[in-house]
């Protein structure tokens, strides 16, 4: 058929050997009943004959009891056998002839019959059969009329056959419809200008290929053409079936695919191109369709004609847009244009080239890259040259483990798996693997490096699709490829570009999972790109750039990856001298080293980085820096190094208590004297916060303190006040107030050993002694307070306690003459705020002076006064009935409470009255008449708390009087009693 020339010629042919004879039409009594059936209907001919086209009409098709002609009716209801096969090609031949009239009714009507012949379920197959041979070919002439409702109804009458009829039946018709459907939708533009027709025509072709399979391989030039030129439709279902088919045609006629369908002569000699690759050039328009279910179709179509080649190399290019990098076209050389295939072509006038296979791993359908994933398994699992092509396809297979849907990414991790377990059953695989694999299957052996990276799989929290280590196989694949891969990534990890950094990091940190110890050779090259995206990362986040903090939470997670797996002995010499500050860098610099040695510690194993943490906590602490950023991701560090080296040794566990106690000190002296609330759990991310905590000397704080309890510091920081006394003589008054502060607000003090608690009070009581101002008194007397209200630490501090009371007593003596000042002019020139703050006592002064300039500042004398006696009262009620012993104590507990009893403060005056209480009755030799005139006062205070406080210091202060007071003191407590008495 595809010699004639042309379809009409094969029509009129058919044409004049169908014509029926004269005679045949009233044959019998059938035939007579044809034509009154004919004169029942012309006469609603004229009626039908006024009939609007219209949408609807147009995809409908008509009813046949309406039209006329009822030939075909007749047939379908009789029975079986009552008629004679003479009635039978009355009727056919009667509709041949409808069919072939001018009038649209008609043409109509006719394929409205036969179109309820061929649906009605109570018709003989014998009948349909018979009906379907017989008329077939005017069916088939009917896809060509000018008519686009007839061509319709053809179409459908076609289809309405194909899922009744047997093929054997229907075989006949694949002469006459194949060459048809090529005519009206194998040309391009299609001579069908209806896309419902169009789609019709696909269907029909579809229908054809699942019936027929094999047998229609005498017919792939036209398949081939109706299927290319589908795939350029507007219509996307139409493109969508034109893709079907070709999914079909690699099922049953892979062989004919096969075919060298010309030779084109090349510089390196001839060019074979094949059907299959033809058809790949059809399809990779649609791939970049904007219906989903035609890039499904189209990837569908795409994975089984790949897979019919044996040479794909050149497809494999095409589709990912690769050229070879010292190679230039030479038509970018003239700019005039380049004489191909006998046209000029300007470089305006070429065809942009896509990297399809990237547009399909970034599509914004789940489906459509659930497809690709899938396609990209399935070539590189049974193509006939896929070595060639994993380095080109492993990339797109591994972006869909950090795909946004858990579905993708889970079946990502599966087809790793499947094409893990078909390199395993491989037999080209290469020696190195082929050895591996029988010393692993057959020998069991364990290299070092391979049992840590078995342990680091095994303690690595689950992050699913990572239930479990990722087979042999597939670790091989991705091994053998790593080195291709690494210097694009690592180029593109700082590119300008965030979407290029996150993609090329995120590829990073799943091949370093796959190649685990193997990517020592590269390390250094990803460790020095790390190091710089952290660097960048963090200036964008500190410029205010809210990608920032992606980016440098991506680079820290490469890095953990890359610390699971290498020994440290290997990337610390190229991280410690900038982190020390040894190099002289800036902060940025030394700030992204610091953030990635956290980072590689975090993922390192405790037997590889015990060897080497006094040597990382030594280069901690040996560079001191007075940026807040440095100095929290210091403290973030040293808790990443406690984390991983856990349980901690005393001597490692000692030197990082030392380092972030000193960070602590730093912040507390630059102003951040808040503590942060408890920590409630893990963080979700550890790497969360990184730049942020480093705004501010809070932030420091806060990383200390969490570094600390990873130290589990809470208990075992106290115990280093054993170590700190020969710092705090170096540090002084000031720098040792500090250490105290962030050590003993954070011990557990319950756990403090006896001998910390004796230098920690020796130390307070020296600071109180050497302060130059009130504040720094009152600092070490809340201290001071702060320990011994702890009974089990009381206890072992009796032998410090006579002195410490003595410094505090002498204490609230000076801060109660100073700040007589305060109550008699108000507030001090010289003096200062003084506030307190979540537990640390703040003095703020704005002048420095010696011991004897307590009465220029008033507020910090109040201050300091009210600490002295609040830390005499605890020592004088620390539970014990043992004298308290000191020569100077009982002569300085006078001096404290007359003054004191003097001041404007209730709260004062309140303590002093308790401290009064106690002390007469604690302290050997008090001055019992001395209190006694100095409490005695009190009983008339206007404030009832002091009067309170006085009743009951005066019952302790009238036993150790007896009779040694005047008649004239009796008489004037008697009056105050009894005036208290009758004020109730």
């Amino acid at each position: 058929f595809f010699s004639m020339p042309s379809v009409d010629d094969v029509w009129a042919d058919m044409k004049l050997s169908a014509k029926p004879k004269p005679s045949s039409s009233c044959a019998s009594g059938a035939g007579g009943l044809g034509k009154l059936s004919q004169k029942a209907g012309m006469a609603k001919q004229e009626a039908h004959t006024g009939l609007v086209d219209t949408a609807e009409l147009k995809v409908s098709v008509m009813d046949a009891k309406t039209v006329p002609g009822r030939g075909l009716m007749f047939m379908a209801t009789k029975n079986q056998g009552q008629e004679g096969d003479d009635d039978m090609q009355d009727g056919m031949d009667r509709e041949v002839q409808l069919m072939s009239s001018s009038d649209v009714a008609q043409r109509r009507g006719a394929l409205s019959r036969l179109l309820t012949l061929a649906n009605d379920t109570n018709c003989p197959p014998a009948v349909q059969r018979q009906a379907f041979q017989g008329l077939y070919v005017e069916v088939i002439k009917l896809m060509a009329d000018p008519v686009e409702r007839v061509r319709d109804s053809s179409l459908r009458v076609l289809l309405a056959f194909f899922d009744v009829l047997d093929p054997p039946t229907l075989g006949c018709s694949l002469p006459l419809l194949l060459p048809t459907l090529l005519h009206r939708v194998g040309s391009s533009p299609p001579m069908e200008p209806a896309e419902e027709v169009r789609l019709l025509c696909m269907l029909v072709t579809s229908r054809v290929m699942s019936l027929f399979g094999r047998r229609m391989g005498d017919y792939i030039e036209a398949l081939d053409s109706i299927c290319c030129t589908g795939m350029q439709d507007t219509h996307p279902l139409v493109r969508h079936e034109a893709a079907n088919i070709i999914t079909m045609l690699t099922r049953t006629l892979k062989a004919k695919l096969q075919q060298i369908v010309r030779i084109v002569p090349s510089r390196q000699g001839e060019d074979k191109h094949y059907r299959y690759g033809d058809l790949i050039l059809a399809l990779k328009p649609s791939l970049r369709h904007k219906h989903a279910k035609v890039r499904v179709a189209t990837i569908e179509a795409l994975k089984s004609l790949l897979l019919c080649g044996e040479k794909n190399l050149e497809v494999i290019e095409d589709l990912v847009c690769w050229q070879q990098p010292n190679v230039i076209p030479v038509w970018h050389f003239f700019n005039g244009g380049v004489w191909e295939d006998g046209q000029l072509v300007k470089p305006e006038e070429r065809e942009t080239q896509h990297n399809y296979l990237a547009v399909l791993a970034a599509d914004t359908s789940p489906s459509v890259r659930a497809c690709f994933l899938r396609m990209v398994a399935d070539w590189m699992s049974s193509l006939h040259d896929r070595w060639d092509h994993e380095s080109r396809l492993l990339p797109y297979l591994l972006n869909g483990l950090c795909d946004e849907v858990s579905d993708i990414r889970r079946e990502a991790h599966e087809c790793m798996e499947r094409l893990g377990a078909v390199h395993e059953d491989e037999k080209g695989n290469n020696d190195r693997d082929k050895q591996e694999l029988r010393d692993f299957r057959e020998y069991g052996h364990r290299s070092p490096a391979e049992l840590n990276s078995a342990e680091r799989w095994a303690a690595r929290a689950q992050e699913p699709p990572f239930t479990q280590r990722p087979r042999l196989g597939a670790r091989m694949v991705v091994r053998n490829n790593f080195k291709r891969l690494v210097p694009t990534l690592v180029r593109e990890l700082n590119c300008w570009q965030s979407k290029t950094r996150r993609m090329s990091g995120q590829l990073l940190y799943y091949l370093t999972l796959y190649t685990e110890h193997w990517i020592t050779c590269e390390a250094h090259v990803m460790l020095q790109a790390y190091i710089k995206s952290a660097q960048s990362s963090i200036l964008m986040e500190r410029e205010g750039d809210p990608e920032g903090a992606e980016l440098l939470r991506q680079a820290m997670r490469c890095s953990e990856a890359l610390g699971m797996f290498i020994d440290p002995a290997l990337w610390l010499p190229l991280l410690l001298p900038t982190v020390s500050g040894a190099s002289g860098s800036d902060v940025e610099a030394r700030s992204g080293c610091i953030a990635v040695l956290s980072a590689l510690c975090r993922g390192c194993s405790r037997s590889w980085l015990s060897q080497h943490a006094d040597t990382i906590v030594e280069a901690l602490g040996a560079g001191p820096s007075d940026s807040p950023l440095v100095c929290s991701l210091l403290a973030r560090a040293a808790g990443s190094v406690a984390a991983a080296c856990s349980p901690l040794s005393p001597q490692l566990q000692k030197s990082l208590s030392c380092m972030l106690l000193s960070l602590q000190v730093k912040a507390w002296a630059a102003g951040a004297r808040t503590l942060p609330p408890p920590k409630e759990g893990e963080s979700e991310d550890i790497f969360a916060g990184l730049v942020a905590r480093g705004r501010d000397w809070k932030g420091v704080q806060a990383s200390c303190w969490e570094a600390l309890d990873c130290t589990a510091s809470k208990g075992g920081c106290a115990a280093s006040l054993v170590s700190v006394q020969a710092e705090g003589t170096l540090l002084g008054c000031g720098g040792s107030l500090a250490w105290l502060e962030v050590i003993l607000r954070q011990a557990d003090l319950s756990r403090v050993p006896p001998t910390a608690v004796t230098t920690a009070l020796s130390l307070l009581q020296a600071c109180v002694a050497t302060a130059k101002t009130a504040g720094q008194a009152a600092e070490a007397l809340g201290l001071a307070s702060l320990v011994l209200s702890e009974p089990d630490v009381a206890c072992h501090a009796s032998s410090s306690m006579p002195s410490l009371l003595c410094a505090a007593l002498e204490c609230a003596a000076r801060g109660a003459e100073g700040a007589a000042e305060r109550d008699g002019d108000g507030e001090g020139a010289g003096g200062g705020a003084a506030k307190e703050e979540e537990g640390f006592v703040l003095v703020e002064s704005d002048a420095q002076g010696g011991a004897g300039a307590w009465a220029g500042r008033p507020s910090e004398a109040l201050e300091a006064a009210h600490a002295a006696l609040e830390c005499a009262l605890v020592i004088l009620t620390d539970g014990s009935d043992a004298k308290v012993e000191h020569p100077r104590a009982a002569t300085l507990l006078g001096e404290a409470i007359k003054p004191s009893l003097a001041l404007q403060s209730t709260h004062i005056r309140q303590l002093a009255c308790a401290v009064a209480q106690y002390g007469v009755s604690r302290l050997e030799g008090a001055p019992a008449g001395v209190l006694f005139g100095c409490v005695a006062p009190a009983l008339a205070d206007t404030q009832e708390s002091v009067r309170e406080a006085a009743l009951a210091a005066m019952v302790p202060v009238l036993d150790c009087v007896g009779g040694r007071a005047s008649r004239l003191e009796l008489e004037g407590l008697k009056g105050m009693a009894a005036t208290m008495v009758a004020d109730g």
